[in-house]
């Protein structure tokens, strides 16, 4: 598991690339760089504005998870809707474009919404509740997400949705993973998931189509 640190700054990158809208990043923010906290740096011709291009191991290894987190965008068109989530049903299903979730895998309610020591939250954004097309007027679709964020000091528990067809989660992005690219799968069995302290988690639910 990664140091403290290391996870925080992947946490704070991938809540970045992971959410709607357009990403900004300012040069060398893919290599973790940072300016100590002066956010006014003009003036500042030594390192703390100065861009290191010998990175070390721990910056090439962020270089990649920036790399993974771009790549997951890409090719989820879920991540960079044109349209705004609306919390609503559509095309006939019992699922919500999006669906805030308890632990135990099932809808949040307007008081759980409010507790105040909650430090986690769960989102499922279904992949078949895109309403955008592409430049060609097909509807895009992709496959349904699970993203699972626990800012708390302690490891959370969460039970997985089910889903109507069936299929596996596949673990696409992992904050606490020591490598950019995380080599878990929770088979169609699994019931939990453990989300690790100060964590993000982003799955998705790839259909059996033999079935």
């Amino acid at each position: 598991m990664l140091a403290a640190r290391e996870r925080d700054k992947r946490n704070l990158l991938a809540t970045l690339l992971l959410s709607q809208g357009v990403p900004m990043l300012l040069n060398g923010d893919e290599m973790g760089r940072t300016r100590h906290g002066n956010n006014n740096p003009y003036c500042q011709d030594n390192e703390v504005s100065w861009l290191s291009w010998n990175p070390g191991p721990r910056d090439r290894e962020f270089l990649l998870f920036t790399r993974r987190l771009i790549e997951v965008r890409r090719t989820h068109p879920s991540l960079r809707r044109q349209t705004f989530f609306r919390g609503q049903q559509f095309n006939g299903s019992d699922m919500k474009d999006i669906t805030w979730l308890r632990s135990d895998g099932t809808e949040m309610s307007h008081d759980d919404g409010v507790i105040p020591d909650r430090q986690w939250i769960a989102a499922l954004i279904a992949g078949d509740g895109l309403i955008d097309v592409n430049a060609y007027g097909t509807r895009l679709t992709d496959d349904t997400l699970l993203l699972l964020l626990n800012a708390s000091a302690r490891d959370e528990v969460f039970r997985l949705p089910c889903l109507e067809y069936p299929g596996a989660w596949d673990v696409i992005v992992d904050t606490a993973e020591e490598y950019a690219a995380p080599r878990r799968q929770w088979d169609a069995g699994a019931t939990h998931i453990l989300i690790p302290h100060h964590s993000l988690i982003l799955l998705a639910f790839v259909q059996n189509t033999s079935m």
